[in-house]
Order: C-alpha cells, then structure tokens, then sequence
C-alpha cells in the first residue's frame, strides 16, 4: 500500500524571525517533533506538510515535499484538501498528523497503519478515552469526501454520519487526541 503523509502545519508553528524550526533540531520544536516519526516509518512513502507563508520550513529530506496554504484562515480542512491535491496521484492511503498536537510517536503510526490495512473501512480515527484524535488515516475513496465537504474546522467532522466508512480504534497513548 502507497501511503502518504501529511502534515498540518498551518497551527502551532513558529513564524518566519522567530526561533529556527528545521527539521534539524533533534525535536527542540513542535515542527521536527511531528516529523521524526513520519520520517522514521518505513510504511510511509512521502510526506507533504502543509504550511501557512509566513512560516520558513527548511525541509532537506528528498521524503518531503513543502506546500503553502495561503488559505489557510479558512480552516483545518482547507489546509487537509491542499495537503491532499499535493500528494502523488498513485497514493492509496493518506496519514494525517498535525504539529500543534503532541508528537506522535512511531509505534502509534504503525499499529494505525496495521489496523487500517486489516479492515474494510475507508477512514480509521484513533480515539483515546473517548476522544478522536490523529493520526487519521483514509483511503483514496474517502479523498472526494474531504474535497466536496462544506466543513473548515473539524476533520473528524466530515465523516460524521458515515459510520460505515469509519473505524473508530482505541490506542493507549493521550498524545493522540
């Protein structure tokens, strides 16, 4: 499976002029914390992070590709949509983790990514104590859902009333939601 990452990075970051946020810095910013466990999965092909213009992400992995949302005042889904228009056209599934979360770690990466290979669902959420939280993963299938939702600041939103597409899975760790 060609699985994509992307991540938000239009909250949370610091600007252009203020303390550097390379990828770097060994986790020092939110940035290259969320990034690290991208980065270290073997699972995900590329990674697309999404960033509003007045943030400078010097990027040097040949893994990523930097986007710029000028829209980005128009919400977390916004962001989601330019993140998922920029990744390849032979992706199957997108992984989706935010740097104004705590850092995921890796293990959480791939037992998502194992769970969401051995289900039918096109959507799986991880929840801890009964709240949502990412890193959502979705298929292809579920992308024309995102692109056509009229939703801007909650992207588990946009799958409300389609339980059927959704897996909902309960992971120990409260860096998740």
């Amino acid at each position: 499976m060609h699985v994509t990452g992307i991540l938000l990075a239009t909250a949370g970051m610091q600007a252009v002029g203020s303390e550097s946020c390379s990828a770097e810095d060994n986790g020092g910013s939110s940035f290259a914390a969320s990034l690290e466990p991208l980065l270290a999965s073997s699972q995900v092909s590329e990674i697309v992070i999404v960033v509003r213009p007045e943030f400078d992400i010097p990027v040097n992995d040949e893994k990523c590709v930097v986007v710029v949302d000028y829209g980005f005042d128009q919400g977390i889904v916004a962001s989601f949509r330019i993140g998922l228009m920029a990744a390849p056209t032979g992706t199957d599934a997108y992984l989706i983790a935010r740097t104004d979360m705590s850092p995921i770690a890796r293990g959480v990466i791939d037992q998502g990514l194992a769970v969401f290979a051995a289900t039918d669902k096109t959507v799986l959420i991880p929840c801890y104590d009964g709240q949502c939280g990412y890193p959502l993963i979705m298929r292809r299938e579920s992308k024309s859902l995102v692109v056509a939702s009229s939703e801007s600041s909650n992207l588990h939103a946009v799958f409300d009333g389609h339980d059927d597409l959704v897996e909902r899975v309960s992971i120990v760790d409260a860096h998740i939601s």
